[in-house]
């Protein structure tokens, strides 16, 4: 695990998903994108005191995971952490705007999305604290 970095000129982010392989590719290709990953966790408690500890820029969240889901992970890390953007992956069959809202991430896309989707929302969830 990574070392928080405070004022790096790219995103810092980590990534939460209970399958390990999604996290590990995407971790990937995001660095080869030039964003940083500080992280994975497997669960949206271990996510939310991940944040407290490494205080990336973005969180790239999975809406479904066993135990505390995203919605509910997105809520109390925003709530602790306001200036921490979450970018939430939803199946189709999950969408669910309001909820998402309610929780105050700041976009979802659907997962299995081309990767270059996930890098350009993470790059517009930073500008939202770093504009150019």
């Amino acid at each position: 695990m990574k070392k928080p970095t405070k004022g790096t000129d790219r995103p810092r982010v980590l990534l939460v998903d209970d399958d390990k392989e999604t996290c590990v590719l995407l971790q990937s290709f995001l660095e080869e994108d030039g964003i940083e990953v500080l992280g994975a966790a497997l669960d949206g408690l271990l996510a939310a005191q991940m944040v407290d500890q490494l205080m990336p820029d973005v969180v790239v969240m999975d809406r479904r995971m066993p135990g505390m889901d995203g919605i509910e992970a997105a809520g109390r890390i925003r709530a602790a952490h306001p200036e921490v953007e979450v970018l939430m992956l939803t199946f189709q069959d999950e969408q669910e705007p309001d909820r998402l809202t309610e929780a105050g991430t700041f976009d979802y896309l659907l997962k299995g999305c081309p990767p270059s989707l996930i890098a350009d929302g993470v790059r517009r969830a930073w500008r939202v604290r770093h504009p150019e």
